[in-house]
């Protein structure tokens, strides 16, 4: 019975050392984060390597404006969690040697891009989710003949959004390179996941007081 005993509550003690080890492993997964190489433009898209996401999003990607985002030249949905090899189509004018992919909500109409108005920059500890990546290969080689439809459509498109990126910068310090080791937005499930582990930690105290006896 003492044996019993003994190996209840080491059991229970490597359980919740356990829990406690992965959890906050468990949180960083869901960091927001964007992974972009610097690449050529192939059949007018780039392709980000990895977005995290914390539910529904956009990866929007801008031309340079002296070492920020500027004009919007496309964007694509991405899902909730972990999303690779992510392709966005670029508008055919306004490009620049250096471009940045910036990670949005998806907060209004899901699927539905619409900021500015909607839809606003993911930012972690008061940062900007972005990442800037060079064009490889030449930039006249990938540019592409646009109609004046096309250029009058994106024009506008570009300067209005152009307008609430600067609003949202006034206020977020752009990260260019590298994102926190720590921080971003916790996932509904953490309150209930810290609860479980707290509970395993009374039942193992318990089990050992249980043992001693």
């Amino acid at each position: 019975m003492a044996n019993k005993r003994r190996w209840f509550g080491l059991g229970l003690g490597v359980a919740v050392l356990a829990l406690v080890a992965l959890a906050p492993l468990a949180l960083a997964q869901m960091t927001p984060s964007v992974t972009v190489s610097d690449q050529p433009i192939v059949n007018n898209t780039v392709t980000v390597d990895a977005v995290v996401s914390d539910g529904p999003g956009w990866i929007v990607i801008h031309a340079d404006d002296n070492g920020k985002p500027g004009t919007v030249l496309g964007h694509t949905a991405v899902s909730d969690g972990e999303n690779t090899n992510v392709v966005v189509e670029l508008a055919t004018e306004g490009r620049t040697e250096t471009l940045w992919a910036m990670l949005h909500q998806d907060t209004g109409t899901v699927g539905t891009y619409e900021f500015p108005g909607g839809d606003p920059p993911v930012t972690v500890d008061g940062n900007i989710v972005m990442q800037s990546f060079m064009v490889t290969g030449g930039l006249a080689a990938a540019q592409a003949t646009s109609t004046p439809e096309m250029q009058a459509t994106e024009a506008m498109t570009a300067t209005a959004e152009m307008t609430a990126t600067a609003e949202m910068q006034a206020t977020a310090t752009p990260q260019p390179q590298t994102l926190p080791a720590t921080g971003g937005v916790t996932p509904p499930w953490a309150g209930l996941l810290f609860v479980v582990i707290g509970a395993l930690v009374l039942v193992a105290g318990l089990g050992l007081i249980f043992v001693r006896r």
